[in-house]
């Protein structure tokens, strides 16, 4: 006689579980928090190299245009000295504005002169690597006088602050914003600044400076370019 097969259906015994307890959850929960945590923290120390790397390489570019600028004025002298003055320039501009300036170079009167020349002389002001501050262009036969511009880039004028002073002793976050500056900007979206272009002062020459993720310049051991924690600086005549 032949014996039919049942398929019986059992049902799970009273009291055990089938899927993950509480516990468990919670447990797997945390070691994803923990291994996102980390994965974040990784990411931020990557993206930070690399804006490090990307600033540096810009320094660089804007040192040898600042070297250039030098070299063609020939008298040695970077933006804001010798020649290119900002009180000379203001007085000049006041006689006779050159017909090159854009008219992004703000107006400059007997009563505005001593703003225009806090405008003109912003470390974070780099109007004359893009506009021939005299008027008088390139001379063929002396190789000398303006030849630029020196960079292509520059970011939209906007306000730094005007704390800034042009031999570094200010430290941000503390003035009146200055507008319509001529800025460049670092991969933080901070703007570059320029601190003691007379060179005179072993002790503090000049150098390029770029201020970090914290918007804030930190000083540092001028003497031989070492900046603060935080703060990136490159030496432009060593």
């Amino acid at each position: 006689m032949m014996t039919m097969a049942h398929d019986f259906k059992t049902r799970p015994a009273m009291g055990r579980q089938t899927g993950f307890t509480l516990l468990e959850l919670l447990t797997v929960i945390s070691l994803i928090a923990v291994l996102a945590g980390v994965a974040l923290l990784s990411y931020d120390g990557v993206q930070d190299e690399s804006r490090d790397d990307i600033t540096r390489f810009e320094m660089a570019q804007i040192r040898e245009a600042l070297l250039q600028f030098r070299r063609d004025s020939g008298t040695n002298h970077f933006p804001g000295q010798g020649q290119y003055d900002c009180e000379e320039l203001a007085d000049r501009a006041i006689a006779n504005r050159p017909v090159n300036w854009p008219a992004t170079i703000p107006a400059v009167s007997t009563s505005n002169k001593a703003a225009w020349v806090s405008w003109c002389s912003h470390p974070a002001n780099f109007w004359m690597l893009f506009v021939d501050p005299l008027g008088d262009g390139w001379s063929a036969d002396r190789k000398r006088g303006w030849h630029g511009p020196y960079l292509q880039r520059r970011d939209p004028s906007g306000d730094v602050d005007s704390g800034y002073t042009p031999d570094g002793a200010g430290r941000g976050n503390s003035g009146i914003p200055t507008s319509d500056l001529w800025q460049i900007k670092d991969a933080y979206d901070y703007a570059y600044l320029m601190f003691d272009l007379d060179d005179a002062n072993a002790s503090h020459p000049a150098r390029l400076v770029s201020v970090g993720d914290n918007s804030r310049y930190d000083g540092g051991n001028t003497a031989d370019c070492t900046a603060a924690s935080g703060d990136l600086m490159l030496c432009l005549t060593r």
